[in-house]
């Protein structure tokens, strides 16, 4: 018979990049919930591990508190620090915004590559409609958008949804600066407010190009744009010179 006492292992992510479709629901399960910050993190930080807070389980060891976990059949004493610390990690859920490598809708290419121009201007604008009011028809319209079909979503799915495409709006600011310049420090934009400059921009004043635009795969319209923009900005240049 060993002597051995087993250990606790703990884990946290260091970011968005390193979330599993699993892990996502785990933190979406307590962002959504109207509860402070604080102890979502904690609850957060307690699913990711699989472990469950025992109750009024702690004692006092040495100059801090410790308390009791439970996770496969065995309970384990955690300091209080590293309970904090652990949930001091999931930080970054409230405070950035980061590519996940995958899309929580089944079927959608996590960095919308295929999506049609028009799916994502419609999409974006609809997300950003739920983000300013709340109502979830606009998030229910985004996601059969971008899946062809109705999908009921709970609010934790919901939020998981608004988590990718911030990380895809991220993601998209760096891969397009010039695109997205007017972005500012990073604020939101309704699509819809910009369009038809797009449109212009691209249909070589044929506005009757403009559908074909609105089909064409997205990065190839922004990446379209891109250029444009800096050609533009080279011709300008030039001209003072």
């Amino acid at each position: 018979m060993s002597g051995k006492v087993p250990t606790l292992s703990l884990r946290v992510p260091a970011g968005w990049e390193e979330l599993t479709p699993q892990q996502l629901r785990v933190i979406c399960r307590w962002s959504s919930l109207r509860t402070d910050r604080r102890t979502a993190q904690m609850k957060m930080f307690l699913d990711y591990n699989g472990l469950t807070l025992c109750r009024r389980a702690q004692r006092q060891a040495g100059w801090q508190k410790e308390y009791r976990v439970r996770t496969g059949g065995r309970r384990y004493w955690v300091p209080a620090s590293v309970l904090r610390d652990g949930a001091a990690a999931f930080g970054f859920v409230y405070d950035s915004s980061g590519a996940l490598p995958f899309c929580p809708l089944r079927g959608v290419p996590h960095n919308l590559f295929g999506v049609s121009f028009e799916t994502y201007y419609s999409s974006d604008s609809q997300i950003y409609r739920y983000q300013q009011e709340g109502k979830a028809a606009y998030m229910a319209r985004a996601v059969q958008l971008l899946t062809g079909s109705r999908r009921r979503l709970s609010s934790a799915g919901r939020a998981a949804v608004v988590i990718w495409w911030s990380g895809v709006r991220c993601w998209l600011r760096k891969k397009y600066p010039h695109v997205f310049s007017s972005d500012g420090d990073g604020g939101q934009v309704n699509p819809a407010d910009t369009l038809l400059e797009i449109l212009e921009a691209l249909n070589n004043q044929a506005p009757q190009e403009n559908e074909r635009i609105l089909q064409s795969e997205t990065h190839y319209v922004l990446s379209s744009l891109e250029n444009r923009i800096i050609q533009a900005e080279k011709l300008s240049k030039h001209a003072r010179h």
